[in-house]
């Protein structure tokens, strides 16, 4: 990189420090001084040098300009437009920005007018010159999409910065943070949340010594490092990042609150996601409640810089109260997030459209958790043909898209019953996952897994057991090898892993091994989570599911009743999980013959499920009532009690289980009542 260094003569002191820190870090450097040739035409020699320069600085004192600094500007700007050309102004100590022509005023300079910080700012101006080209090229591969090229890129600016940089390099700094976020794409979270922690630890020390300017600076680092460590399964070091990081934030809003207010949004809704993963679920809905309220001032003075924050916000705030049983409630906040993001992808298609087709699939989430099955499979419809769309522009950036919204698609066709067009899907998301493991292991390793954890469940739903065990069993050999590479980031996700297996496995007939691998989830989710988790009390419903086949009644009733109190505890009396465990107990004890213990348990289910609106639930457990009347000779009831449920499976297009129930209704055809 060639630089033509522009001062006056008052400054040229400053200029010899700047040419000599240039020239340590390998750049070169015309200077008046020592480049003119004696006896040459001075003026063509200069015009000739910032002809020939990557970049012109133009060190600004109190006397800029001198007559020969005038002639050098004026031929710098006849430059301007000339590809990677730059011009950087410079402020000394003393400058009289009032004397700067708007044509360089304008330009983003390099503020030197404290005379304390002079020989740090040269200094970061030298390296950031210096790691420029690299720099530059990773920040180009990675708006293409080349993660791995953006990376080795990154890697040679560092280098270079760290080369030249005392720790605390501001550039340095920065450079470490994107490079962080670059590691995380990848799928590289130990290096990722390694680059981060230094990125915060250089940011610390820059703000113990100057608060003012690298507080903001200090609390960015600490949410992407919060972020990261999330991702690995950190959760409690994850909080006390985010919380440190929230505590800067308030501090910034309540002193500056027109410009603090969307930092603060956002760092409250990165410390409400953690509190989320801990299972303090009220206590992040409180968080996002706070983070939603900002956003939507923020949206109402000025909607187009906001809009697309205002929806993730909400978004949010609705996978929250859907956490806590608020189904009705995270529906409509959910659909207030999918028309601001139809309202943007109509005002710009382009930027807008991987926005609006995941709020389709968030608020086709919602809609199957109501038993609204047809509606949730319309919504995820539309999402899935948007991605499609973009797959076909952006194959590389898309495609993970695509293969996610497959599955989402695949799943609503599963609860409908059309299996066939299910495995299709299901097959297609499973196919594109493989290639993208393929080309990034790191990467798609865990995205591959949950493909054939899914792919696995439409086996088994289809009756192809067989092939359902093998598909469950490639992605429980990946979930363990993650895990014991990661067990932080990843044995949530074996156990959740062991718990579709034994399914399988139970539905084989194997019951040795489910009961082996649904104990093994339990035990893991009790160790990692506390044993009053609900995925706690959801691995013991699976466990006392297999000990009811096995016969092991008193057992199995006892893993229930632990369950239903956890759920009670954890998530509240109105939440679905209770009323499913209320209908698990109460088939239970119809196993054990205390019928008038089952009705009463049926009743409650039944009453939980009508006040949340869960609307599969609801015919699940009108379907239970009705087989319990069969038993018990009172026909009447039961004939009403199927025709019941008859209306509501027809209404959210579940097949499978109309055909069930007109079996069921005719069997009852020819009892007098």
């Amino acid at each position: 990189m060639k630089i033509f260094l522009s001062h006056s003569s008052e400054d040229r002191p400053f200029a010899n420090e700047l040419r000599a820190r240039l020239e340590q870090v390998g750049l070169d450097v015309w200077m008046d001084d020592a480049a003119l040739i004696p006896g040459a035409d001075w003026v063509r020699q200069i015009e000739g040098a910032i002809g020939g320069a990557d970049v012109f600085i133009a060190l600004i004192g109190p006397n800029w300009p001198g007559p020969w600094a005038h002639g050098e500007m004026t031929a710098a700007l006849a430059r301007e437009g000339a590809p990677k050309f730059q011009i950087i102004p410079v402020y000394l100590p003393g400058a009289r920005k009032d004397r700067v022509p708007a044509s360089m005023r304008l330009r983003v300079g390099v503020d030197l007018e404290d005379s304390s910080a002079v020989g740090q700012g040269l200094r970061g101006l030298a390296e950031r010159l210096a790691a420029e080209a690299p720099l530059s090229e990773a920040e180009r591969l990675q708006h293409l999409g080349d993660i791995d090229g953006s990376i080795k890129a990154y890697d040679e600016a560092l280098v270079q910065l760290r080369s030249l940089s005392k720790t605390d390099s501001p550039l340095l700094a920065a450079t470490l943070g994107k490079y962080s976020s670059a590691q995380q794409r990848a799928g590289r979270g130990i290096e990722a949340a390694s680059a981060a922690n230094e990125c915060v630890t250089i940011f610390r020390q820059l703000a113990d010594a100057n608060q003012t300017k690298f507080a903001h600076a200090l609390a960015l680092a600490l949410d992407r490092y919060s972020t990261m460590l999330r991702n690995l399964g950190k959760h409690d070091e994850a909080l006390v990042a985010a919380d440190e990081a929230l505590v800067i934030y308030r501090r910034d809003a309540a002193a500056s609150p027109e410009t603090g207010r969307k930092d603060l949004g956002l760092s409250l809704s990165n410390y409400a996601a953690t509190l989320r993963e801990l299972g303090r679920y009220a206590e992040a809905l409180s968080t996002a409640a706070e983070a939603l309220t900002i956003y939507r001032r923020l949206a109402t003075e000025d909607p187009s810089s906001n809009g697309k924050d205002l929806g993730l916000s909400l978004n949010n705030y609705a996978a929250m109260l859907r956490d806590l049983g608020r189904l009705d409630e995270a529906l409509a906040v959910a659909a207030e997030a999918l028309m601001i993001f139809r309202q943007l992808a109509t005002s710009q298609p382009e930027a807008a459209g991987r926005d609006l087709a995941l709020a389709l699939n968030n608020y086709a989430a919602m809609l199957r958790d109501l038993g609204r099955l047809e509606e949730a499979l319309a919504v995820a419809a539309e999402a899935l043909n948007i991605f499609r769309q973009l797959a076909t522009s952006q194959p590389e950036a898309a495609g993970r898209d695509l293969a996610l919204a497959l599955n989402n698609y695949a799943a609503m066709l599963r609860d409908l019953g059309r299996l066939e067009e299910a495995l299709v899907a299901a097959a297609e998301a499973l196919n594109i996952h493989r290639q993208l493991a393929m080309n990034r292991p790191e990467a798609g390793a865990r995205d591959l897994a949950l493909a054939l954890n899914n792919y696995a469940m439409t086996l088994r739903s289809s009756g192809r057991l067989e092939e359902a065990s093998v598909s469950a069993s490639e992605a429980l050999a990946i979930w363990r090898h993650l895990a014991e590479e990661l067990p932080d980031a990843f044995v949530i996700d074996l156990a959740i892993t062991l718990n579709n297996y034994s399914g399988i496995q139970r539905a084989r007939g194997d019951l040795s091994a489910a009961l082996a691998s649904a104990l093994e989830a339990l035990a893991i989710l009790r160790q990692r989570l506390g044993s009053s988790h609900p995925d706690v009390a959801t691995a013991l419903s699976n466990v006392a599911g297999i000990n009811r086949t096995l016969g092991n009644l008193g057992e199995a009733e006892e893993q229930y009743r632990q369950a239903l109190e956890i759920f009670g505890a954890a998530l509240g009396t109105s939440h679905p999980s209770y009323a499913a465990s209320l209908h698990n107990l109460a088939s239970l004890e119809v196993a054990l013959g205390r019928l008038p213990e089952a009705l009463s348990l049926f009743e409650k289910a039944l009453h939980t499920s009508q006040k949340v609106g869960n609307i599969y639930a609801q015919a699940r457990t009108i379907w239970s009532l009705a087989g319990l009347f069969e038993m018990t000779g009172r026909l009447a009831e039961a004939k009403a009690y199927y025709g019941q449920a008859m209306c509501l499976f027809k209404d959210m297009g579940n097949s499978h289980a109309v055909h069930e129930t007109q079996e069921a209704l005719h069997r009852l055809r020819n009892i007098r009542v």
